[in-house]
């Protein structure tokens, strides 16, 4: 994982957490579970407005996955002889593989965050009241 989304994923993770955490200590005071519910909408809308991020991740990746088609073009230019050359050959083209593969697993790192805080959101939106309500063992009021 890149630093880039290890710290998205650590950021986006530790926001949903924290609001759960506040929303469900405002529930028990409040003695009101559809907080939990506003909380889980809150995540949904972070996650939605983490996914500007994501577009601009996706376009930062796709810019280095071009460097890299354009320096498989010019090594493929010039045409390297001889034992050390082909090896000099095969080292860059293995090198160049698991950078083109380091970027595909970040893109799908910071995809899978996204789309994991939105479900979470969701989730707490519409049952965050009825699991604390069972939790808890306070009245749902409507």
């Amino acid at each position: 994982m890149s630093r880039r989304s290890g710290y998205f994923v650590l950021t986006l993770s530790a926001v949903a957490l924290a609001i759960i955490a506040v929303f469900t200590i405002v529930s028990l005071a409040t003695r009101d579970p559809h907080w939990l519910n506003r909380g889980g909408a809150l995540i949904a809308a972070s996650a939605a407005a983490a996914g500007f991020f994501q577009i601009r991740s996706e376009i930062i990746i796709e810019n280095e996955r071009e460097k890299l088609l354009l320096g498989r073009i010019k090594a493929d230019d010039m045409v390297k002889s001889g034992p050390l050359g082909d090896l000099e050959t095969r080292i860059e083209e293995k090198r160049r593989v698991q950078h083109e593969s380091s970027l595909t697993t970040e893109r799908l790192t910071i995809v899978a965050c996204v789309v994991l805080c939105a479900f979470l959101g969701e989730l707490l939106h519409g049952f965050g009241d009825v699991v604390l309500s069972g939790l808890v063992s306070f009245e749902v009021t409507h």
